[in-house]
C-alpha cells in the first residue's frame, strides 16, 4: 500500500476511497490505537489519532466509503460496550468516541449504542481519560436529546464532574429544564470553568431573547461566582444581564446589617438553594 498524500493537513480522500472495507477497518483500528504506519502522527504538534480521519471524512465523495467508516466505528463501539477486556479502553476508546462525534451524524443506531453505555454507567470512574464524560459529550455532539430522566441519572452519578455536560444535554430537550437545573448544580471551580466554555456555544445556537429571561430567573439563587461568570459570558455577546442582589449575596448584606438570623429565615424559605460550602 502506497503512502498517502497529505495536502493542507488533510489526507488525500482518494487514498481512503481505494481501501477495501476490511482494509479500511484495519487502518482505522490501527490509527486509533497509535499504530498507523501509513499516516504517522506528529506528537510534537499534539496530533490526535482520530483527527486525520475526521478531517478527511467530509472530503470523501463516495457515500459507500463514508458508510463503511461509520460501520467500522459502530462495530468498534459494540466491542467496547460488550467486552470490558477489549482493547477499546483508555486513550484508544477516547479517540474512538472523538471520531464518532465527527462521523456519527445521522447514525441513530450509533447514538443509541453510546446512550446505552452511558445508561449502564460501566465507564463512570475517576480514571483518566474520563470515558463516561466523553460518552455524554458525544451524545451532545450528535444532537441526541433522549429524555430528562436519562440526563438526571447522569448528574446523580457524579454531580461535580458531569453537571455542565448534563446541562448542555438537557438544552437539547428543553431550555427551561436545563436552566432549572442550575439551582441543583455544585458550583465548583471546575463547574464554573466548564460552564464558561460551554455557554458561548449555547448563545450561538439560540436567540438571546430565549435565553435571557431564563438566566435572569435563576441568577438570584446562584452563588456570586456563578452570577459573575454568567454576566461576563453574556457581556461578551453585548448582552447586559440585569443586576440583582440574589440569595448568594444576601448573607453578606444581612450580616453587615447585624441580622444573621434574618438570613437563616430567608434561605429556609428558598427551595433548591445551592449550597456554597
Amino acid at each position: 500500500m502506497e503512502t498517502p498524500l497529505i495536502e493542507n493537513g488533510v489526507l488525500d480522500p482518494r487514498w481512503v476511497e481505494e481501501l477495501t472495507p476490511r482494509a479500511l477497518q484495519v487502518w482505522i483500528d490501527n490509527r486509533l490505537h497509535g499504530k498507523d504506519i501509513y499516516v504517522p502522527g506528529d506528537p510534537t504538534r499534539g496530533d490526535m489519532p482520530h483527527y486525520v480521519i475526521a478531517a478527511v471524512f467530509p472530503e470523501i465523495e463516495d457515500r459507500e466509503v463514508r458508510r463503511d467508516i461509520q460501520r467500522a466505528v459502530r462495530g468498534f463501539l459494540e466491542v467496547m460496550a460488550r467486552n470490558t477486556d477489549s482493547s477499546w479502553r483508555g486513550e484508544a476508546a477516547d479517540e474512538l468516541l472523538r471520531l464518532a462525534q465527527s462521523v456519527g451524524d445521522g447514525d441513530d443506531a450509533l447514538a443509541r449504542l453510546i446512550a446505552n453505555m452511558a445508561q449502564e454507567g460501566k465507564f463512570n470512574s475517576q480514571e483518566k481519560p474520563d470515558l463516561h464524560h466523553r460518552l455524554l459529550q458525544t451524545l451532545v455532539a450528535l444532537g441526541w436529546n433522549g429524555h430528562e430522566a436519562f440526563w438526571r441519572k447522569q448528574l446523580s452519578m457524579a454531580p461535580e464532574r458531569y453537571a455542565p455536560i448534563v446541562f448542555r444535554g438537557m438544552t437539547l430537550i428543553s431550555l427551561e429544564c436545563a436552566f432549572a437545573l442550575l439551582r441543583e448544580m455544585s458550583w465548583t471551580e471546575d463547574t464554573l470553568r466548564d460552564m464558561q466554555i460551554s455557554l458561548p456555544g449555547l448563545l450561538r445556537e439560540n436567540k438571546p431573547g430565549d435565553l435571557v429571561p431564563l438566566v435572569q430567573e435563576q441568577l438570584p439563587a446562584l452563588p456570586a461566582e456563578a452570577q459573575e461568570m454568567f454576566r461576563k459570558v453574556f457581556a461578551k455577546r453585548g448582552i447586559n444581564l440585569s443586576p440583582t442582589h440574589g440569595y448568594a449575596n444576601l448573607e453578606k448584606m444581612l450580616h453587615r446589617q447585624g441580622a444573621p438570623d434574618l438570613f437563616s429565615n430567608a434561605t429556609a424559605t428558598k427551595p433548591g438553594l445551592v449550597s456554597q460550602e
